[in-house]
């Protein structure tokens, strides 16, 4: 009994170990996925205050934790991708002795790993993979298109992250390397193994739940959402987006949404135009936050 406890501590401490340096990469890629997302609207907030910092330091945990959902439903892919391609190696290279190896395997599992903690140690993986792949189920509707491109490019952040895991595994059962050097290897195969999944979703999936969800208190893109702007700053705006009110205030601004408001004291607010030769057209424009007012229209209730 002694043994089987001391044996199930070695393995908390060991998937503590790994965790504290997943969650630290985690905070990472939250922190560079905040700033990809400046970049990608285009815009850097100015006159911040330690209040915006406290939101930067929140944007950045919430892409930590969907990149966590992400990567993981990643990682439990390549888990199902190496399964299947190492029992199709063994099936291929015992294809005429297959059903007495299964026998032997069998009769090995049930009389040797049995009297050893191999069994608990097996059962404990095989439970864990089960709400592994319940909890994939669930998340990869939210991040993949539910087509055959969507499959694809899951399949193929598997099949890298199964590359870069075995890498891994690899490199932390060599016995000829200096073990800083091995822990550098082995921390740049866990970097790769996030990096590359997640720079093909940013080029080749066209969901963005992974900045949506992290950005929503920040923004504003609600079809039920009415903005108001204040008359002292009509001027910012073309006349055709603007719709007058009775409020001697302010006007309602049409085809319009928030790009980022509440960070900084200024909100960018993105509208649609046309042009002179009548092409519809998008551009952005700084607004201060105390001139907004955001209303939303109730939604018709469904008939019974």
């Amino acid at each position: 009994m002694y043994d089987f406890f001391n044996f199930i501590f070695e393995k908390l401490k060991n998937l503590l170990d790994i965790s504290t340096i997943f969650f630290k990469l985690s905070i990472f890629f939250g922190i560079v996925m905040s700033l990809n997302y400046f970049r990608k609207i285009n815009y850097l907030p100015k006159d911040l205050t330690i209040g915006d910092g406290l939101s930067f330091i929140l944007i950045s945990c919430k892409f930590a934790l969907i990149f966590i959902f992400f990567i993981g439903s990643i990682v439990v892919g390549s888990g199902i991708v190496n399964l299947v391609y190492i029992s199709s190696k063994k099936i291929y290279k015992w294809r005429k002795l297959l059903l007495p190896m299964l026998i032997l395997k069998a009769t090995s599992i049930l009389i040797c790993d049995l009297a050893t903690l191999k069994f608990y140690e097996k059962c404990m993986i095989a439970i864990g993979y089960i709400f592994a792949l319940w909890g994939s189920y669930i998340f990869y509707p939210l991040f993949w298109q539910e087509n055959l491109l969507g499959f694809l490019l899951y399949f193929l952040c598997c099949v890298i992250a199964a590359v870069f895991i075995h890498v891994f595994e690899f490199t932390k059962n060599r016995t000829d390397l200096p073990i800083k050097e091995q822990h550098t290897q082995m921390v740049m195969a866990l970097v790769f193994t996030a990096i590359f999944p997640l720079i093909i979703y940013g080029y080749f999936s066209d969901k963005y739940k992974l900045s949506d969800f992290s950005t929503s208190s920040l923004t504003e893109t609600d079809k039920n959402a009415v903005l108001y702007l204040k008359k002292e700053e009509v001027g910012l705006f073309p006349s055709e987006i603007i719709e007058k009110t009775e409020s001697d205030e302010y006007v309602i601004l049409t085809h319009t949404m928030i790009r980022l408001r509440g960070f900084g004291r200024n909100a960018l607010v993105e509208y649609l135009f046309r042009d002179n030769e009548g092409v519809l057209r998008g551009d952005q424009v700084e607004v201060p936050n105390d001139a907004i007012q955001i209303k939303w229209k109730l939604r018709p209730e469904k008939k019974k």
